[in-house]
């Protein structure tokens, strides 16, 4: 996919988990992650090592959000320059596909228990 080993945001040489986990700007997305985490009351469920990328949450959306960001970090352009604001879009965004396929599944009320906690998104 690329000509290089090297991360294109950092100049490392990118391994999955250079690229998940030990590259600057990945830990700068995971900060912002768990602040936006603490700011919901949810700062114990934050990502604080590699490990938790692949751990199964509690709160089910948690892993969906994790997986959407990750999916953001595997795309050809890596994220850059990211600030809490993007962030929160990738996930306000996420909420509305759930809330849509929710309305057509007639699943509203999973979707409002799913997402409660992300209601002021």
């Amino acid at each position: 996919m690329t000509n290089t080993p090297l991360c294109p945001r950092c100049g490392e040489t990118e391994t999955a988990r250079h690229l998940l986990w030990d590259c600057t700007e990945s830990k700068k997305i995971w900060k912002m992650y768990n602040d936006i985490l603490s700011k919901q009351s949810l700062g114990n469920m934050g990502v604080n090592e590699y490990k938790d990328l692949y751990k199964n949450e509690q709160v089910n959306v948690l892993s969906t959000i994790k997986m959407k960001i990750i999916k953001e970090f595997i795309q050809i352009v890596r994220p850059t320059n990211w600030n809490e604001m993007r962030l929160t879009k990738v996930i306000a965004d996420l909420k509305k596909i759930e809330f849509y396929n929710s309305i057509n599944l007639n699943k509203i009320n999973n979707f409002n228990n799913r997402w409660k906690m992300f209601e002021n998104l």
